[in-house]
């Protein structure tokens, strides 16, 4: 009785919702950033509990009794929450939005889009074989995450592109060096709280703060209002490259009167990484301040200190790898029962940045920011040519043997290269030798140099060729909604460089002096480092070797239209460019002597011009169109 009480009692509300009219709001949900269709997206009808869920192609259909204006709610796990209000026309029982755009959120994404790279796979050094290219990880592409975060980047190189081929932006401006067109990733290292949030724009695809080139572009964002309130405190273990991190971040959210402020701290430690003699010690600090001046204008200043001082691992041939394994590290050896790297990187280029934002109206911005930059960076090795002494002035004599163990003349192979007559004793010599103390051997430096026959200068020494660089950046720009499809972003920039790059003495290992000449010249004059000074001895915390400024500077003009529409996406950019070289010498030295290492050079201009285009077309959530075109010079 009960049941069919039940049954009928259903029957009749069914038939009584069938005499009300539906009313329905139909629409596809997409990635704001990647620009893909999102499944499983919550939509529900406010005010109500009415709730349904987008296919597998972003579509969402969704029916209410009422005409009256709702609201709907967008929901999906690691995107921020929209909210759509919707009205119905006069007459019509069905409304059909434009593609929602439902924007990531970097709170919840942040850990997953930050692929920390270690400091191995983000070496800049271009002698060693371990110069690779840095894929910064804001890319939800599972490919790039998996090559980044397990395999390293000195195993893996997109398209074969080595870093000069990306451009890392801070707030919009470019922190890749003038000189050489690469990004220094340890000026920012171990701040991945404080800069996770990213804009990434994969390989040709548009940017509306720069050209870019062939790979991937990444805008790091430091405002403080882009962190929400709260503090964070991580500790991480590691056995790859340091052994621990600490890292804390506090942000204090939007304040009274328009002030928010964040601030982050690291420090990356470890007597020795997986490569044996690789030491690690980095610090690093930021600072972000924001001020919202009125509705329309809000300024950011931002300080950014990081600090990094590890040792280098070197390369290995398969030979070396058969005889050692891979954690052998050929820049160490033992020096008072402690590991010592004769490969020692320091860097220490501190940014200060000042941003302005000034919202015209609501389809104009105007942004603007200056940035500097200043610190030096360095690299240690050691130098086996200095002369012994000097007879008569003009003969110089000396050079020791190269102290690397890994020297071609000191493996197994150089004992088996002529197959007529192989040495198959110097061989196995060489290999027991090489296996049991294939490393630097710094108490025979020592003894080579405190060896005093005529004079004492060391032949062995310790030096580091270093860079202290100042960097002044100017950039403005704006952001002009054209009408619901046509969006243009066009800026100007001026960029000026003074670099200072030399060879400093470290360490004259146990020796007098070192004589700054060298000595596997063909002739005295040659020999000269400087003929200004010649046969100048060199102490500890002195230049030497070298010695020269480089001046540069840079003009950029950046235009880009973007149109938009539900099926198609197209972008047009230009860029113009015109940038000055010159070098300014402050040694003559001998094999290049007068004006040609001495003094001022010619300055070097280059104009140029880049060109991007794409064209998008979207047949369906699962099947996207586009292709792409750069060109550059």
């Amino acid at each position: 009785m009960n049941f069919n009480l039940l049954l009928l009692t259903y029957f009749l509300l069914v038939s009584s919702m069938q005499g009300q009219t539906q009313y329905e709001v139909k629409g596809r949900i997409i990635d704001q950033m990647s620009l893909l269709y999102l499944e499983k997206v919550a939509v529900k009808w406010l005010p109500g509990n009415d709730e349904v869920f987008s296919d597998g192609d972003g579509y969402f259909s969704i029916t209410a009794f009422s005409n009256q204006p709702a609201v709907l709610e967008f929901t999906l796990a690691g995107y921020q929450t929209l909210k759509v209000p919707v009205k119905f026309p006069e007459n019509e029982e069905a409304v059909a939005l434009e593609e929602i755009r439902l924007p990531p959120d970097p709170y919840k994404n942040g850990e997953d889009q930050w692929v920390e790279l270690s400091q191995e796979d983000l070496e800049e050094d271009q002698e060693e074989s371990n110069h690779i290219t840095g894929i910064l990880g804001a890319s939800m592409s599972l490919f790039s995450r998996t090559a980044a975060f397990d395999f390293g980047m000195t195993f893996f190189k997109p398209r074969n592109l080595g870093s000069e081929f990306n451009t890392v932006l801070l707030n919009g401006v470019k922190m890749n060096k003038m000189f050489n067109n690469r990004p220094e990733w340890s000026n920012w290292g171990g701040l991945n709280d404080a800069l996770r949030h990213q804009e990434v724009y994969p390989y040709l695809s548009s940017s509306p703060y720069d050209l870019g080139s062939l790979n991937t572009l990444i805008n790091m964002v430091s405002r403080a209002e882009t962190h929400r309130k709260g503090i964070k405190i991580s500790y991480a273990a590691s056995n790859k490259n340091y052994l621990g991190r600490l890292m804390a971040t506090y942000s204090s959210g939007l304040l009274e009167k328009g002030w928010a402020y964040t601030l982050s701290a690291s420090i990356r430690f470890g007597d020795e990484g997986a490569r044996s003699g690789t030491g690690y010690k980095a610090y690093s600090v930021m600072a972000s301040v924001d001020k919202k001046i009125g509705a329309r204008q809000a300024l950011n200043a931002s300080v950014i200190y990081a600090y990094n001082e590890r040792g280098k691992s070197s390369p290995m041939t398969q030979e070396v790898y058969d005889l050692k394994g891979v954690s052998y590290n050929s820049y160490w050896g033992f020096q008072e029962e402690g590991k010592r790297n004769s490969r020692i990187k320091r860097t220490a280029e501190p940014i200060l940045q000042l941003n302005h934002e000034f919202k015209i109206n609501a389809r104009t911005t105007l942004h603007s920011h200056l940035t500097y930059q200043f610190g030096s960076a360095g690299s240690s090795r050691l130098e086996y040519g200095g002369g012994r002494w000097i007879e008569d002035g003009h003969s110089i004599v000396g050079g020791g043997s190269n102290p690397d163990p890994t020297y071609y003349q000191k493996l197994p192979s150089y004992f088996l290269r002529q197959a007529d007559q192989p040495d198959y004793t110097g061989a196995y010599l060489a290999e027991k030798e090489f296996i049991a103390n294939g490393q630097i051997k710094w108490e025979n430096l020592y003894e080579a140099n405190q060896y005093d026959s005529k004079g004492g200068n060391s032949i062995y020494a310790l030096y580091m060729d270093s860079h202290s660089d100042t960097f002044l950046s100017l950039d403005s720009g704006i952001h002009k909604r054209l009408n619901r499809q046509f969006t243009l972003d066009a800026s100007l920039s001026m960029s000026l460089l003074r670099s200072e790059n030399y060879a400093y003495m470290l360490d004259l290992l146990g020796g007098k002096g070192f004589l700054d000449v060298d000595s596997y010249a063909d002739s005295w004059t040659e020999a000269q480092s400087n003929l200004l000074t010649a046969n100048r001895i060199v102490n500890k915390n002195e230049k030497f070797k070298y010695s020269y400024d480089l001046n540069a500077s840079q003009w950029k003009g950046f235009a880009r239209s973007n149109y938009i529409s539900r099926n198609i996406e197209a972008f047009l950019a230009v860029s113009v460019n015109s940038s000055s070289y010159q070098r300014t010498g402050h040694y003559e030295n001998g094999a290049f002597p007068g004006e040609e290492s001495l003094g001022k050079s010619e300055k070097i201009s280059f104009n140029s011009i880049g060109l991007k285009s794409g064209f998008t077309y979207k047949l369906s959530g699962r099947h996207i169109f586009y292709i792409n075109a750069n060109y550059l010079e």
